[in-house]
């Protein structure tokens, strides 16, 4: 199957993009365990998205098929922090992650940022990718109210 996929930065966005971040959401909420939704309002999420982080997405067509925002608002410029990335289930395996990854990571770079870090479960098949791309594990967590351990990661940039 060929697989047609953009990426581009979201600077400003209208009504309707805020909609589609919104959207997207919903869709890949149960995707996160613990639940995106069971941790914060995602309307209000998407909102707190987009007036401050940077926003890469993955479009196939005009539908959002992948996403990865990121909290660069350091004025010192020494770590950027990924809230959330994620790719539609069905689309896992295309490279839309490691696109994400590698779009944001060069952006960061041109802003002369010097690290970069996320959370992400203990047994997540993400965890492959973050390697891949240099993040190392600086410590262990349990997500509050759960049995779920997570995983700090930092990657120098």
């Amino acid at each position: 199957m060929l697989l047609r996929v953009t990426v581009m930065l979201i600077s400003k966005i209208n009504s309707k993009e805020i909609s589609e971040l919104e959207g997207f959401l919903h869709k890949i909420d149960k995707d996160f365990e613990p639940s995106l939704s069971s941790r914060v309002d995602i309307g209000s999420y998407a909102q707190k998205l987009i007036d401050s982080a940077i926003i890469f997405k993955a479009s196939k067509g005009s539908k959002t098929v992948g996403l990865v925002a990121c909290y660069a608002n350091d004025p010192d410029k020494i770590n950027a922090y990924i809230p959330l990335i994620a790719v539609e289930r069905e689309l896992h395996g295309y490279g839309i992650g490691s696109m994400l990854l590698t779009q944001l990571i060069s952006e960061l770079e041109m802003n002369s940022f010097k690290g970069l870090s996320l959370t992400v479960r203990k047994s997540s098949d993400a965890l492959h990718l973050y390697k891949k791309f240099g993040f190392k594990i600086d410590s262990e967590f349990q997500y509050e109210n759960s049995e779920i351990i997570g995983l700090n990661m930092v990657k120098k940039i």
